[in-house]
């Protein structure tokens, strides 16, 4: 069987709030926040990137009032070279601060949650395995896992 590249699997940690445009403070290792991306969904180029998707069709959320305006993501993609989705989120934990549990940080203004993209090359079905060390680890940081499969 074929191993699934890298550029087929990633796994992204997402930290988004209605209202406040930084980060927790002492959430990350500082050396990692230039790899965290932000993005604000109520700016000039969000609001017409929706509307250039409504022209062509493209189903887009007509409730943009409820959608969190900042949203911050730090993503294992080219990063990590593994199927492994424990692979993913160990890298993606190891850049909190040391004794940092992330739930501990999205309540209140703040929330989050793992994002797996999952590509498959061939569409046989399959999909990461959910180990008891990686569901320790998401109950250790009380962080929810979506998983996304996409077939090419």
């Amino acid at each position: 069987m074929k191993k699934i590249s890298k550029f087929n699997v990633y796994c992204d940690l997402v930290i988004y709030s209605k209202t406040l445009p930084e980060l927790p403070q002492n959430l990350f290792l500082a050396k990692i926040k230039n790899l965290i991306e932000l993005t604000d969904n109520f700016s000039p180029e969000r609001i017409a990137q929706r509307a250039r998707f409504r022209t062509y069709g493209i189903p887009i959320r007509e409730d943009s009032e409820h959608l969190a305006r900042y949203c911050w993501s730090l993503s294992t993609k080219n990063r990590i070279d593994s199927d492994e989705l424990h692979d993913h989120l160990r890298w993606l934990l190891a850049h909190l601060r040391s004794g940092v549990k992330a739930g501990d940080f999205l309540h209140g203004n703040y929330r989050g949650y793992l994002s797996v993209f999952w590509g498959a090359s061939n569409g046989t079905g399959g999909g990461p395995l959910i180990s008891p060390a990686t569901s320790e680890l998401l109950a250790m940081h009380q962080l929810p896992l979506d998983i996304c499969f996409y077939v090419a």
